[in-house]
Parts: structure tokens; sequence; C-alpha cells
């Protein structure tokens, strides 16, 4: 009698604590998944403009324009911070900045970007040491200053940054365990 008590006691012990540790885990991912994924801009910009983020949620995908938000600039000689906070859901794989459309821009200082989940921080980038985000022939650096200056190619100002593939591989190994 004693040897079968045992080892159904056993087994009933064991079931009853994996299956309230599995409990805890999915309650701390479906918190996760109800969380917005924002991209939080500290810069310095002295024109009234607008800002825009493309981005794609597929592996591969090439950014087509289906997915963008956008938001309003004003000018000032302090830096000044914007978030854009993408739907619930959406995990960013590829992001495209576009830092305005005036063609009067002469310059733009980018201090901090920064891609957060709630209280993680996927990416922080420090702008004088970031190798993470890739500027188009739109923006040269000013190696003085670290501010950007902004040209025109073939006639028009277009200065957009793109995450690159080291963004890429921090926003993928976070995202992967979601």
């Amino acid at each position: 009698m004693k040897k079968v008590i045992v080892p159904v006691l056993l087994v009933l012990c064991f079931l009853t604590f994996s299956c309230g540790s599995k409990e805890k885990k999915d309650d701390e991912v479906k918190v996760a998944e109800n969380e917005t994924v924002d991209m939080t801009i500290k810069f310095k910009y002295d024109k009234e403009d607008i800002f825009k983020v493309y981005y794609t949620k597929a592996e591969n995908a090439t950014i087509d324009g289906s997915l963008m938000m956008t938001l309003p600039v004003h000018p000032s000689n302090d830096y000044q911070e914007i978030t854009f906070v993408f739907p619930i859901g959406d995990y960013p794989k590829l992001i495209r900045l576009d830092v305005g459309s005036n063609q009067e821009a002469k310059t733009i200082e980018i201090k901090n970007i920064k891609i957060q989940q709630g209280e993680n921080v996927i990416d922080n980038s420090d702008w004088i040491k970031t190798q993470n985000w890739s500027p188009n022939e739109s923006l040269v650096l000013n190696e003085k200053t670290k501010n950007y200056n902004i040209t025109a190619v073939n006639g028009t100002k277009v200065p957009v940054f793109m995450s690159n593939i080291i963004i890429k591989d921090k926003m993928d190994k976070y995202f992967k365990s979601r």
C-alpha cells in the first residue's frame, strides 16, 4: 500500500508545481504583448516640419509605405523629444526615420534615439557614439558640431535615417521571445 501512495503523491506534486509555473510564464507574455513599442527621438531642429516613421513587420520585407506614422515638429533651439508609438502587436523589423521635408532646413542634431517596450529598452543609441542608424546622402555629418547638414540631392532635400543590422539584430533577439 505504501509503495503505491508514495509514487502517486510524487506525481501529483510534480504536476501541481509544473502547471503553476507555466501559468506564470503565460501571464508574463500577455503583459508584454499588451504593451506598445515606442521610439523616442531627442533632437534639435529649427523648422516647422513633420517627421515620419515607416516600418515593416515581416522578416525580409521592404518598406512600401503601408505602415507609417507622422508627428509634427515645432522649431526650437533646445532639445525636444517626440515619441512614435507603434500599434500594439506591431514589432518593427526595419525602420526608416524621415527627419522632415522642409526644403529650408539646413541642419539637424540628433542626441538620442531610444526604442523600448514598457520598461524594456531594446536600443538606446547615444548619437555621438552610435553606428545603429545609417543616414542617406542628404545627411552629411559635421565632425566638429556633430550636427547633420541637410543637403539637396538631385535638387531635393530628403533626410532619412535607416535602422541598420545592429538594431535589426537587437529587435529580432528581443521580439523572438514575443
